[in-house]
Order: structure tokens, then sequence, then C-alpha cells
């Protein structure tokens, strides 16, 4: 069937939508590098069609969003550098889910913090126009800009946040669909200022049993789970990583673990960092930190 053909391509665009409603992360990679395939062999011949040209491109770029958090890094940050606000274009897409399964797919975690700084850098030098409602309308670098200058280049706490995007409210020619892209970009952003190698940083949640209490270990804080939420929390410590990519993986949580093993593991995972790679202090702590995870053995 040729790749021109209106049955074909609505074969194409219907295989799509299919992984998207389903959020299939399998599918949607293979469609992705079909694509890619598909361009880079047809190149010459797609130039002078630009028309189909575009729709293939479009169809990728969709691809990608959806399979996210198997594509390499470089993928993801070229994605951001040039489509960012193609997201807004897919029903239900949830970024900071699929954004935080692509952080948890990258196993060391200095990798992890890399790949934070080149998505901070693309953030901000990024022209693609976010907002429309605004005269001018205004760039993803430009909302960036004013963020920084009202908020300050270290982490914002949630109180500023909310405070900025109160007075954000008092501006009526942004829709709810501009804020909407906002929290997105601004979330993003907090999420690149982030260390994994810090508790507040610290990207896999860790059940934890407290007194036969249900408790998860996020960012650097003990929370308790509600029976209601248990559904919620990653029991397998691949951070969704069997639903986004099939992977599987054992239920650990962890049992009998007393409130002073608890704030030692936060104050160790905080002073990680400080010691040098493969230095035998790193080593020391890192295997407290395993025994403690694994509970106390009464």
């Amino acid at each position: 069937m040729n790749y021109q053909d209106d049955q074909f391509l609505t074969m194409v665009e219907e295989f799509l939508n299919y992984a998207i409603e389903n959020d299939n992360v399998k599918d949607a990679y293979g469609l992705s590098r079909a694509v890619i395939n598909f361009l880079t062999k047809n190149k010459k011949e797609l130039e002078s069609t630009p028309d189909i040209l575009d729709f293939y491109n479009k169809i990728l770029v969709k691809a990608e969003f959806v399979a996210l958090p198997l594509l390499d890094n470089n993928e993801v940050v070229n994605l951001l550098r040039n489509n960012f606000i193609r997201q807004f274009e897919i029903p239900f897409y949830d970024f900071p889910a699929k954004f935080k399964n692509k952080i948890l797919g990258i196993t060391v975690f200095e990798d992890r913090d890399v790949f934070r700084e080149q998505v901070r850098k693309v953030l901000l030098d990024n022209e693609e126009i976010l907002t429309g409602g605004t005269t001018p309308p205004r760039t993803m670098e430009e909302w960036l800009r004013d963020y920084i200058a009202k908020l300050g280049l270290s982490h914002v706490d949630t109180l500023k946040r909310s405070q900025y995007f109160i007075d954000l409210g008092k501006d009526s020619k942004l829709s709810e669909k501009d804020r909407e892209k906002l929290k997105v970009l601004f979330d993003l952003f907090e999420e690149t200022k982030l260390s994994s190698l810090s508790p507040f940083g610290y990207d896999n949640e860790v059940p934890i049993v407290v007194n036969n209490q249900l408790c998860v270990y996020r960012r650097g804080r003990l929370e308790k789970v509600e029976k209601s939420d248990i559904d919620k929390i990653d029991l397998t410590g691949e951070g969704g990583q069997k639903k986004e990519a099939e992977k599987g993986g054992e239920i650990k949580i962890k049992k009998n673990i007393s409130e002073e093993d608890i704030k030692r593991l936060e104050e160790l995972k905080g002073v990680l960092a400080a010691y040098p790679e493969k230095s035998l202090q790193k080593k020391a702590v890192e295997e407290e930190i395993k025994k403690l995870e694994g509970g106390s053995k009464k």
C-alpha cells in the first residue's frame, strides 16, 4: 500500500490513537521506530510532498511522547527542545508521570542528574510559543525568565509557587488551558533543579511498614499511605516501569523499621553525595543504607 494513500494514512493515525487511548507504551515506541526508519529511507522523496512529511512528523512526535520512558536521553532532550507544546495535543496526557518513569529508568543516579541538567538547558532556550492569551504571545523562554525573575533560580517552595499562580490568575487574558501548560512547564523546571543524590531528589519510592502502618519514603519524607491510596504507590520498586515497559518486579515492602532507623536512613541518604565515588566512606554509607532499608531482623 502506498504511504501517501488516504487509507494507509488513516490506518497509521488510528494505530497511534489506539496507543494513546490505551497508554500503550510499547506500541507507541514501535510506531516511532518505524516512522523514523521510514523518514530516513524516504527523505529526498518526502521533500517534494511537504504535507505528507508534516503528517508523519506529527505522528512521530506524538508517538514519542507516549513512549517517552523508553526513549534514550538524547531523544527526550530533542523532543522537549523542538516539540514541548505538542504534548498538549494528546488527550489526557500525563507528562509528569511519563518523565518520572523516564528518570527511574536511568539506573545510575549521577546520570539522572546529567539528564535533568540537559532538560533544564533546553527549556531555558526553547522559543516555542506556549501561551497565546498574552499580548504579545509568550514563549517558554520568556515565561521562564519571568518565573526566575520573581522566584529565583533555587528550588521554589510550594507556597511561593502557589502565590505566583494566584497572581497569574489575575491576568484575564490567560485561559485555563494556558495556566495548565504553565503548570506543566514550571513543575518540570523545578524537577530539573533536584538531584537524585539528595533525599529530596531521591526518585525511588520505598514502601515501609511502621507499627503496622504502611508508609512510603518519598522525596526525603515519610508519608502514611491510606488503604484507598495503596494502588497509587509503586510496590515493585520499579517506579511504574512494570506498567510502562512491562519489566515486572517483585513486591518489596520493608518491614519492622523503627522511627529511629527511619531518621537515620534520611540522614545517611543526605550525606551520601558528599563522599567521592568508589571511596571506602561512600561504600560504608551505602552498606548501612542497605541494612536499614532491609528492616530490622527481630
